[in-house]
């Protein structure tokens, strides 16, 4: 297996265990959770997508933490565009009125879209290869 940085393989977990927190809540009351962030969920067909989006992405990182380079590059493309397209959700949402909570959600998103561009950049480079 080529080298990859085991802090990297340490934040994929802690990005599991993040989407597996969010994710679980909205499965189980989609509604009442939104609401905690100033969201109206509308259809709570939408909440339940997204928190299985949340499970998908969050149980890959789990699952791709000890595997080789090439596939931490995929996750990491994965990873980074979730992240960044997600952020400028919230942050519109936040714009537009959501609770305060959602800036919490935003600083989340912008911590891992930091993260796997650094990862990328970095992994991308021949010192891991």
């Amino acid at each position: 297996m080529q080298k990859v940085p085991q802090l990297l393989r340490f934040w994929l977990v802690v990005h599991f265990a993040v989407d597996i927190f969010f994710a679980i809540p909205l499965f189980v009351f989609p509604v009442e959770f939104l609401a905690l962030f100033g969201l109206n969920a509308g259809a709570s067909v939408t909440a339940h997508l997204l928190g299985a989006s949340l499970l998908a992405i969050g149980t890959t990182s789990l699952l791709v933490h000890q595997k080789s380079r090439e596939t931490f590059l995929a996750i990491l493309y994965l990873n980074f565009i979730w992240a960044t397209t997600s952020a400028v959700v919230v942050l519109i949402a936040l714009i537009r009125g959501a609770g305060y909570l959602g800036w919490i959600v935003f600083a989340i998103f912008i911590f891992f879209a930091y993260l796997w561009g650094k990862y990328k950049v970095e992994l991308s480079k021949s010192k891991y290869e």
